[in-house]
């Protein structure tokens, strides 16, 4: 559908399908369709506290950076695909493969 909506502040922006995100995090630059979104995005974190010590990846929230801390863990549990071997730190992560590459639900 190519028609383009107007718009006012209290509605979305639409073109071509696609949500405008026309307003930025000065932070992680996440887009947004509202201005005063920015501002909270910016005003509720805490990066300090979810930023990888280790290979200082930055995270959206605490809980993320915990699971991604596992990779770096020396003795971690690997998930093999029975397939094709590739290996993975979790079993979800198998799960997908299993299910986009080789079709097995």
């Amino acid at each position: 559908m190519d028609s383009e909506l107007s718009t006012s502040a209290s509605t979305l922006l639409y073109k071509n399908g696609t949500q405008l995100q026309p307003f930025h995090c000065s932070i992680c630059f996440r887009g947004f369709s509202y201005k005063d979104w920015d501002i909270l995005d910016e005003t509720n974190r805490n990066f300090n506290e979810r930023i990888c010590p280790i290979c200082k990846k930055s995270f959206y929230d605490a809980g993320t950076m915990r699971r991604h801390l596992k990779v770096h863990q020396s003795c971690r549990e690997l998930y093999v695909c029975n397939i094709c071997s590739k290996s993975f730190t979790r079993k979800d992560n198998l799960n997908v493969h299993m299910k986009t590459i080789h079709m097995v639900i």
